[in-house]
């Protein structure tokens, strides 16, 4: 029974997050509570998730391609890149569904969407190589700025109730959101 409540435990405290911001701890230093969460660069953005979207995408645009590069553990400046030009910075994308005031701060548990709310049954985040992460042809910065959830498919709904839907709003641009960067 102590041996069924241990690994209990053990099971629902690997679940949640660490209170503090990331920090670069080398896992050598450690001493043993659990693997750290590393940030290599001290860019805000822990080393796994920039590994995670590193891999360049390639858009293939018929005559032409352009390659939308990934980000790096390594480079302290990627966090401010925006090179799926979507309107959000890679360290908005990361610390979605948290606004910059909070991210760091208030939040308490893990960025993204949570498993349990997935399709997949894996947290899901924003792609900073990808403008549209959820393919509804609406921006992922034009939804965050008007607060809908870049990770579902919200398009054919109408987010301020005016008749209007969202795709169709987005299509008349009545507000910019460049001012995210």
């Amino acid at each position: 029974l102590i041996t069924l409540l241990i690994l209990g435990s053990m099971v629902f405290v690997s679940q949640i997050r660490p209170n503090s911001p990331v920090q670069s701890v080398h896992p050598g230093d450690t001493t043993g509570e659990g693997p750290p969460i590393t940030d290599r660069d001290k860019d805000g953005m822990p080393d796994l998730h920039e590994e995670a979207f590193s891999e360049p995408v390639i858009l293939d645009l018929g005559d032409r391609s352009r390659t939308i590069p990934g980000l790096d553990a390594d480079n302290g400046t990627d966090n401010q890149s925006d090179h799926d030009y979507d309107g959000l910075t890679a360290l908005m994308e990361y610390c979605w569904p948290y606004s910059m005031d909070t991210c760091f701060d208030e939040r308490r548990s893990l960025t993204g969407k949570p498993p349990d709310l997935t399709e997949s049954g894996l947290r899901e985040f924003l792609d900073p190589r990808v403008s549209d992460t959820d393919g509804d042809g609406l921006p992922d910065g034009w939804e965050y700025y008007w607060g809908l959830n870049p990770l579902i498919d919200d398009s054919l709904e109408d987010f301020d109730n005016d008749t209007i839907l969202n795709i169709d709003e987005y299509d008349n641009r009545p507000v910019s959101y460049t001012h995210l960067r």
